[in-house]
């Protein structure tokens, strides 16, 4: 007899926002669970993210595993010249 394997699923949402000027982001905030982001640089200059460059048409997104909650706040701005455009992708658990 091979032991029946039960699956359990996390309901999770994604949500991808827009900046063009430099702030800060929050992962998680206001009733929102983020286990997972990604920052996109969709303009012509390079972004920095906590101070990370993250060039024109890379992406860079730091490390996460199921179960875990992203409570950074990260802190953009962008080198002068240029367009600035960076896409934020969230995974955040769903109610």
């Amino acid at each position: 007899n091979r032991p029946q394997m039960v699956r359990t699923y996390q309901k999770v949402e994604i949500d991808v926002k827009q900046y063009v000027t430099g702030q800060n982001i929050v992962s998680s905030g206001s009733g929102e669970v983020c286990n997972a982001i990604e920052f996109y640089n969709g303009g012509t200059v390079t972004a920095f993210i906590n101070d990370r460059p993250v060039p024109a048409g890379a992406a860079w997104s730091p490390p996460s595993h199921p179960g875990e909650m992203d409570i950074t706040k990260y802190s953009l701005r962008f080198a002068t010249g240029g367009t600035n455009l960076l896409y934020v992708s969230r995974k955040l658990y769903a109610n």
